[in-house]
């Protein structure tokens, strides 16, 4: 299950974009707490109200999409979203679940005021890493089906998936196989072909990776949407340094492999007494042999 969180800072395109689906048979509202629920105009104008107590407050808007890759129904995920609320201290305030079921898997979202209940800010800091914590232990707690990229390959029951998450977790497997070894984007690509992969580069103008997308079977899926850890930035990243490792291999290597040279004995080192006694000796001679010298004269 994925959760998408926007914090933002105005309610009536938030509520309007949520209910107006509702109106058109594409959802459903399944709980409102601290709002009339009747009417869109009225829901919004609730929310309004309170956000005006806290004018210090600019983004108060708090609206997270929950995304299983199962399909459950609206009574399932009207649980998973009380759960979650609770899990991440939104329990006390206004929110609104609304369920949209204009996709092949029906999802829900959830709008919160910021504000709670006691007139206090609910803080939004580190909430995706909050909100992924508690959507992995609600994934488990259900035993729903884990996104690709986020588990253990290797206890996967593949029968249960299908299409483009089938599709995700095999490119998943496939591309950190390819990259652990992978020295350069045509090294990467090169291996992607090899298991049936054709990978698309998107550059920007000045040369850098902007995206990366796998293709297969006429399926195009970006590389960032298999798992947030395979952005073009992580993928260059790893490249880059493997690169730097195979560099350094082959210095280690080149060393390793230099004939052994004998070093040259250095020459001794005179210490101060040595050098005082050596130079007495050369002024005793130089004294004897000019004392011979006028002696001859």
């Amino acid at each position: 299950m994925i959760g998408k969180t926007v914090i933002g800072r105005g309610f009536k395109g938030c509520v309007s974009y949520l209910l107006d689906k509702v109106a058109k048979g594409e959802g459903e509202l399944l709980e409102a707490r601290g709002v009339r629920d009747f009417d869109k105009n009225a829901t919004i104008r609730d929310f309004i109200t309170r956000a005006k107590t806290n004018p210090n407050l600019s983004k108060c808007v708090w609206h997270t999409s929950l995304s299983p890759q199962d399909v459950l129904t609206s009574q399932q995920l009207h649980t998973i979203a009380r759960e979650w609320i609770k899990g991440m201290g939104l329990d006390k305030t206004q929110f609104v679940i609304v369920l949209h079921t204009d996709k092949d898997i029906p999802h829900v979202h959830i709008i919160a005021n910021r504000i709670n209940d006691d007139g206090r800010t609910i803080s939004d800091s580190n909430n995706w890493k909050r909100s992924e914590i508690l959507c992995k232990e609600l994934v488990a707690k259900y035993d729903l089906t884990p996104v690709p990229g986020e588990r253990n390959e290797s206890r996967i029951n593949r029968e249960k998936l299908k299409g483009r998450d089938l599709l995700k977790s095999d490119i998943n497997r496939v591309v950190r196989n390819v990259l652990s070894r992978s020295k350069s984007f045509d090294e990467f690509t090169i291996g992607m072909a090899g298991h049936g992969f054709n990978c698309v580069i998107k550059l920007n103008s000045d040369k850098t990776i902007r995206g990366v997308s796998f293709e297969r079977d006429g399926v195009s899926i970006k590389a960032s949407d298999i798992h947030k850890s395979l952005s073009a930035k992580n993928l260059t990243e790893a490249i880059e340094l493997n690169r730097l490792r195979g560099a350094q291999q082959h210095v280690n290597m080149s060393e390793r492999n230099k004939p052994t040279q004998t070093p040259s004995s250095p020459k001794p080192k005179l210490s101060k007494l040595s050098k005082s006694l050596d130079t007495s000796e050369d002024d005793e001679k130089k004294r004897k042999k000019k004392n011979d010298f006028e002696i001859g004269m």
